[in-house]
């Protein structure tokens, strides 16, 4: 007899990135499997960047999107930054509508644009670390005060 599969969100690493595609409503047992799997990803690959690809979705409700932002929060504990990517306009008015909590969002209309979003801040390649540029004096110049 064969066992019944439970239908899981689908990860993968690519570009540096990992990409969770979520194509179903996300039922509690299922948002819990998916929160797992990524946080277990993140931990083991040392990845520090998420795309979350909502373009699947026609409804999300608010239970839904708060278990994404907790998921985010987890995932920002481990050090990983997580971009949205593909809402579509219905879902981002009902949100907005629900006074859904969107201080965490940083959003991409798609998965090319997500990954522009990352590439915006240089990254050390061996360390993951964010690369600041900072305008220094020539060597041997003084600041004079005014």
């Amino acid at each position: 007899m064969e066992q019944a599969r439970t239908a899981h969100v689908p990860l993968q690493l690519t570009g540096g990135a990992i990409v969770a595609s979520i194509q179903l409503d996300l039922s509690d047992e299922m948002m819990h499997q998916f929160r797992s799997d990524l946080l277990t990803l993140v931990a083991s690959s040392g990845a520090t960047r998420i795309i979350l690809d909502l373009s699947w979705l026609s409804v999300l409700d608010l239970d839904e999107f708060r278990a994404l932002e907790e998921t985010a929060a987890m995932a920002g504990l481990l050090g990983a930054r997580t971009v949205t990517a593909g809402l579509r306009p219905g879902v981002v008015a009902s949100l907005v509508e629900m006074d859904a909590p969107l201080d965490w969002v940083e959003g991409a209309l798609d998965l090319e644009q997500a990954f522009r979003l990352f590439d915006a801040a240089p990254v050390d390649a061996e360390s993951e670390i964010p690369v600041v540029a900072v305008d220094l004096p020539p060597e041997g110049a003084v600041n004079e005060p005014e």
